[in-house]
Parts: structure tokens; sequence; C-alpha cells
């Protein structure tokens, strides 16, 4: 039997950072997007938007990418970072940080992260989110 201790370097949740990679096809309109439950309490570490179009900076067609603590049914809408694109626009394949909130990246067990996509005027997005997150909340 493994034994997985600290002290000597074995598993350590602090360093185990995992992803998830969302699709998001055009939305059609504003979306809360449900993308998975922490299992145990958990820390988001970092998250990013990715467009597969450019859309040029404006304040008639422009979306915004965000992301929500659903809590523990998956409907609450506890900002947890600071949404990326609005009416600066985006460029085809290139990363925006989607900003965590200080003090908000922890997620007790059982609590849903969702994407929060809000849309103004007329557009057709199709997008990628990463959502990095450990099974630990300590920082």
């Amino acid at each position: 039997m493994a034994n997985f201790d600290n002290n000597w370097g074995g598993f350590n949740n602090d360093a185990d950072i995992n992803s998830v990679v969302i699709d998001v096809p055009d939305p059609g309109a504003d979306m809360d997007i449900t993308v998975f439950r922490f299992p145990v309490a958990g820390r988001l570490r970092g998250a990013y938007a990715v467009p597969r179009a450019t859309l040029a900076a404006g304040t008639t067609n422009h979306y915004q990418v965000g992301l929500t603590n659903g809590g523990t049914s998956g409907t609450a809408t506890t900002s947890v970072a600071t949404a990326a694109g609005g009416t600066v626009g985006w460029t085809a394949q290139t990363p925006k940080t989607i900003a965590l909130t200080a003090g908000s990246e922890n997620f007790a067990a059982g609590e849903w992260v969702v994407i929060d996509y809000d849309e103004t005027g007329t557009v057709a997005p199709e997008f990628v989110v990463q959502i990095d997150y450990s099974l630990n909340p300590t920082p």
C-alpha cells in the first residue's frame, strides 16, 4: 500500500491543479452554463476564455464571460470573477483572463461552478473556457 505522506514529497493537493475545458457553441442569448460540482471543498486557481472569431470593440454588439458560485443548488448567482470581454472586443484564438475575485475562489463541497454568459446586441460567438482548480481550498 502506498504511503502518500506530504513530508516526503508524496501527493499534495495544494500542487494538484486540475483543468476542465468547456467548448461553448453560440449560446444565442444570456445564459448560465453549469460546469462542474466540487465533490469536496476546493478552490478556483484560474480561468480563461478563448474566442474562435474576432469581434471588434463596440457598445452595440458585444459579449462577456464570467464565473459564479452556483451554490449547492447550481442556481445561486454569487459572482466569483470579473467577466472577460465586453465592449473591448475579442481577438480570435487569443485567451482573455477571467479575473478571479480575491476571497471568492473557495468552494464548499457540493457547490457548483457556473459560467455566466451575457450578450448585448447581435453576436454569434463560439468560445472555449478553461477553468483551473484544486480540491483543497488552501492557497
